[in-house]
């Protein structure tokens, strides 16, 4: 299992000393499971604009938050924006070696899905984005 962590708190430092001492595999720090740290929604919300809403993934994409104006945000590695391509007709986001439905997304939370829209929505606000389209299309 992944850590979540970026630190090493004092439980770990036991846990490793532990096995240092018991000659274990090093492994068996890594296969310890953490406690989810929990999302703080004031937080989130500072982060939308006027209007916007947001849902936060499960599953699969678990912690991954997806707002109505398209943009993604990874709230594991709080406050980092996944950059989002952009094809000719359509929007790939590849996370966890699997890939969003965003169209998907979008229509279960009743919101309004246009790829052209929310192309629009990454250049007014400068969001980080990989453009892949035909440019003699655009």
């Amino acid at each position: 299992m992944a850590r979540k962590a970026k630190y090493i708190n004092e439980k770990d430092i036991q846990q490793i000393e532990s096995i240092i001492y018991n000659d274990l595999s090093i492994l068996s720090f890594y296969d310890a499971t953490y406690p989810d740290i929990p999302i703080d929604e004031n937080s989130l919300k500072k982060l939308l604009k006027k209007g916007e809403k947001y849902i936060i993934l499960k599953g699969d994409f678990d912690g991954i938050m997806v707002t109505s104006l398209g943009r993604i945000i990874n709230t594991e590695t709080w406050r980092q924006y996944l950059i989002v391509s952009f094809l000719t007709s359509a929007i790939k986001l590849y996370i966890r070696g699997k890939i969003i439905n965003l169209e998907e997304v979008f229509e279960n939370n009743g919101w309004k899905y246009s790829t052209a829209q929310i192309n629009k929505n990454y250049l007014k606000y400068k969001w980080k984005r990989q453009d892949f389209r035909n440019k003699s299309k655009i």
